[in-house]
């Protein structure tokens, strides 16, 4: 449902031509992708246990001054607390 959402926004505001959209397992699709690389933004949203070999995989593809959003890195923020107070 959010990837048709994501596709009648992108038709609405008439930007086909600068933003691509893919749809399944990325680890799955690099071939796909590499075609239109480079990428000035690539988002990840997916199993923070794999974090690392998206970007493994995906960070070639990106521009000179591209970045990589990955969505909850830090796990709710539990990653980022101070345990050593507990």
């Amino acid at each position: 449902k959010r990837h048709e959402e994501a596709l009648n926004n992108v038709r609405d505001f008439q930007l086909e031509d600068r933003i691509h959209l893919f749809y399944g397992n990325a680890l799955e699709l690099a071939d796909e992708v590499r075609p239109a690389a480079p990428y000035d933004v690539i988002f990840i949203d997916a199993a923070k246990g794999q974090y690392k070999n998206f970007f493994h995989l995906y960070e070639p593809m990106l521009a000179p001054d591209g970045v990589i959003i990955t969505d909850n890195v830090l796990f709710k923020g539990l990653v980022a607390e101070d345990y050593s107070k507990i």
